[in-house]
């Protein structure tokens, strides 16, 4: 009973460490409108658990990606601090982030004592999927509600809550709104909607753009089919996801879905070289076929998206990405590079050694991921699809990524699951009983 109160409690803690990426939970539990403040507290509570929680303490040794991490935030920090460009703040997420990797680690050695790296991977999961879980649901729940007229839309404004609505009721002029605190309604008169799904606002379950709520629920989306044993289940799960893609009207989301189902199809064929080469050709066909045939206006909304601002957004922080121009660069936590027009701003980079570092680190990712990709088991391929839309999505955000602990939280699974066996604790032996 013990072991079970301390596991819901671990997925609590991992729970809210991951909401502190775009989502008013920690706000709500806190009552605090500044985010440093919230990753100061929740930094602290992760090392005042784990002095609680475990009576031995490990370090993370052979975990590249966090060593890799750890070196990049620095890194921030330095060029960060001779550009004044934000050092605290850097300083602020490595602390919270660095913090939540101890703690992941900790609670694996503790569950491989008694568990295989499967049971302890999926159990580690369960705190995310339960903040996916919830904002999926809240925002269905909700949407349905308002198209029922059961409840009104705009109902308890709260646009002063968290400071995470500041830039976009500044300087967008939205609205935000929490009816029953069941789910955040976005209302802006400049937005590019799907009639039916956003015409009485858009519905973001615990999030604060319709973007960030996709990127933080739609990975769960592999793991709950991988967990879900009947048909029935998979179709609720695939049906909910579909209503939260249309919901979203995110193209970066609706990209990387497209890029899974294509990766899938890649998946199923691995291991025949002749028909991964026919299944690549078909592919290549569809796409001639459907720029030279298909009429584009059927999916006008999404050439809208693209030539909104937030296509310049993505535009702009990929550039940063991968255009240094000096050898420190300034602080890539600092997002006044976004707007790529003003000269004054242009002379913002990422900096070679960080630019090195970055592709350094993809790299790895890209290795482990491939690790998991050739694997014949359906569990590796849950995890890859969880890490590969992830890192897609991410891409709308560059490398800004390295402050969220979501970020950990995939490096520390990618790390997990792709581990040599050999170099994994072995489950903690129960001794055979004593023959009479």
């Amino acid at each position: 009973m013990r072991r079970k109160a301390y596991r819901v409690v671990d997925a609590a803690m991992i729970f809210l460490n991951l909401s502190t990426c775009y989502s008013i939970i920690p706000y709500l539990l806190f009552h605090l409108h500044n985010r440093y403040y919230i990753l100061i507290i929740i930094g602290f509570l992760n090392l005042f658990y784990s002095l609680f929680r475990f009576k031995k303490k490990f370090l993370p040794v052979g975990h590249p990606l966090f060593g890799l991490y750890i070196v990049i935030s620095v890194s921030c920090v330095i060029s960060a601090f001779f550009t004044n460009t934000g050092w605290s703040s850097a300083i602020v997420y490595m602390f919270s982030n660095t913090t939540f990797y101890f703690l992941l680690y900790q609670i694996y050695k503790q569950y491989s004592r008694h568990q295989d790296r499967k049971q302890c991977i999926l159990s580690m999961l369960s705190g995310y999927v339960c903040l996916a879980a919830l904002s999926v649901i809240s925002a269905s729940l909700v949407f349905a509600l308002i198209k029922a007229g059961l409840i009104s839309p705009t109902t308890h404004l709260v646009n002063t809550m968290a400071d995470l609505f500041d830039d976009n009721v500044d300087r967008l002029g939205q609205m935000y709104y929490f009816p029953y605190y069941l789910s955040l309604v976005e209302y802006s008169g400049t937005g590019i909607r799907i009639p039916f799904f956003q015409d009485n606002g858009v519905v973001l379950g615990y999030f604060h753009e319709p973007n960030s709520l996709a990127f933080m629920t739609f990975p769960a989306l592999f793991i709950l089919l991988y967990k879900s044993k009947k048909a029935i289940h998979k179709i609720v799960v695939l049906a909910l996801y579909v209503l939260i893609m249309l919901l979203c009207c995110s193209v970066t989301n609706i990209a990387g879905v497209f890029i899974c189902l294509v990766l899938y199809l890649l998946y199923s064929v691995r291991h025949s070289m002749k028909t991964l080469g026919l299944v690549s050709i078909s592919l290549g066909l569809l796409v001639v076929f459907f720029v030279s045939f298909v009429d584009l206006d059927t999916f006008q909304f999404l050439i809208d998206r693209l030539d909104s601002g937030s296509s310049g957004y993505s535009q702009s922080t990929v550039l940063f990405a991968f255009t240094p121009r000096t050898l420190l660069g300034s602080s890539f936590y600092n997002l006044d590079y976004v707007d790529w027009n003003n000269p004054e701003i242009r002379s913002a980079d990422v900096g070679f050694i960080n630019f090195a570092l970055n592709l350094f680190f993809m790299g790895i990712c890209a290795v482990k991921m491939f690790q998991l990709f050739w694997k014949k088991d359906k569990f590796s391929m849950a995890l890859f699809f969880f890490a590969a839309y992830f890192f897609i999505h991410s891409t709308k955000v560059a490398m800004v990524s390295y402050s969220l602990s979501m970020l950990i939280f995939v490096c520390f699974i990618l790390t997990l699951a792709t581990r040599d066996p050999k170099k994994v604790l072995p489950r903690k032996k129960i001794p055979a009983p004593i023959q009479q």
